[in-house]
């Protein structure tokens, strides 16, 4: 009888090894699992510094976490069952509170894991139903209200705004790119000065019976700093032609140069199908030396030392002039002083 008694000891101590590295795997590794390929996003670091991190990423670090210390309460139930039965010392009523208490751990594990896995079905779900990726091509693609820049290189902590927006599709073929920088920028790292007057993102003085050349009578793009071309395909992997643009810009009363805006020499896309272009900013980019310090690169110390995104142009053009609709206030109108 005691032989018997060791033998099932050592089977229910294999088990609960067994158990225990199973689950214990799966509950750690899955953690990691939740915050990259749910979210296609790198394996998540440490679990502090929540500052500048995509919300997708907050939400993975919360869960893993979660899930690692309901996984780490069920795996220490299933070691004290273990201990229980193993200290019983052949006695009928403790070996069966401890199978009691194995077999409800083992419940508890497989709901933990249950519950793993409808979340990560739904935050899949409701990240693909949110915003996806920026380079999708297929269906109306609309752009979103809030253009938060996340996952595009710099992680928009310089960059403010732009236009064309992420994946915007139906922009004509006429359009200019205009970027809006957060601090102050070097204007000579983004612009030739064509006219050679110091002022950079201008256009030289043209007689009245003359036509305005964007391409020889205005400052052009530097194309090493700005680089917009065609997207290529997946398959292919020729090097991309980098399309010459004016450039324009304009400082403000302190000397400071935020926003650049770039026309293409030639039109964009063409008039038979819809064209995907990108939009490269690169390091460098320099910030202004008038804003204090050494000149840097706009992307030091940001998570990439680029930004990039596309859009998609139309067939037609856009020559409709913008409209006022509505002004406030209105003409000799009295408000409040707080009124917008």
């Amino acid at each position: 009888m005691k032989l018997v008694n060791e033998k099932n000891k050592i089977k229910i101590l294999l088990t609960i090894l067994g158990v225990s590295m199973f689950f214990g795997v799966l509950i750690f590794a899955g953690g990691q699992v939740l915050a990259q390929d749910t979210f296609q996003l790198q394996p998540v670091g440490d679990a502090a510094g929540f500052v500048n991190t995509d919300i997708r990423v907050i939400i993975a670090r919360i869960i893993r976490a979660a899930f690692g210390l309901l996984g780490i309460v069920a795996l220490c139930i299933v070691l004290y069952a273990g201990y229980v039965i193993m200290t019983s010392g052949g006695q009928e009523e403790k070996i069966a509170n401890g199978k009691k208490i194995l077999i409800n751990a083992v419940i508890g594990l497989a709901i933990i894991m249950s519950a793993f896995t409808i979340t990560h079905f739904i935050l899949q779900a409701l990240t693909g139903a949110i915003g996806g990726g920026g380079s999708d091509r297929e269906g109306s693609a609309s752009a979103p209200i809030f253009e938060s820049f996340s996952g595009s290189g710099a992680l928009g902590r310089i960059i403010e705004d732009h236009y064309p927006e992420r994946s915007q599709t139906g922009v004509k073929r006429n359009t200019m790119i205009a970027v809006t920088f957060r601090e102050a920028v070097d204007p000579s790292t983004i612009i030739t000065d064509t006219s050679g007057n110091g002022i950079f993102g201008d256009c030289r003085e043209v007689a009245e019976d003359d036509t305005l050349n964007w391409e020889t009578d205005c400052d052009q793009l530097i194309t090493t700093s700005v680089q917009l071309y065609v997207t290529p395909a997946e398959d292919d992997e020729a090097t991309p032609t980098y399309l010459s643009a004016a450039a324009m810009a304009e400082p403000d009363a302190e000397g400071n140069y935020y926003s650049f805006i770039f026309r293409p020499i030639q039109y964009l896309g063409n008039d038979i199908e819809q064209v995907w272009y990108t939009v490269l900013l690169n390091n460098n980019i320099k910030k202004s030396v008038l804003s204090g310090g050494d000149q840097v690169g706009v992307f030091d110390g940001q998570r990439s030392n680029y930004y990039l995104w596309e859009f998609e142009t139309d067939t037609g053009f856009d020559f409709d002039p913008p409209q006022v609709r509505s002004i406030s206030p209105v003409l000799d109108e009295v408000i409040p002083r707080n009124q917008i």
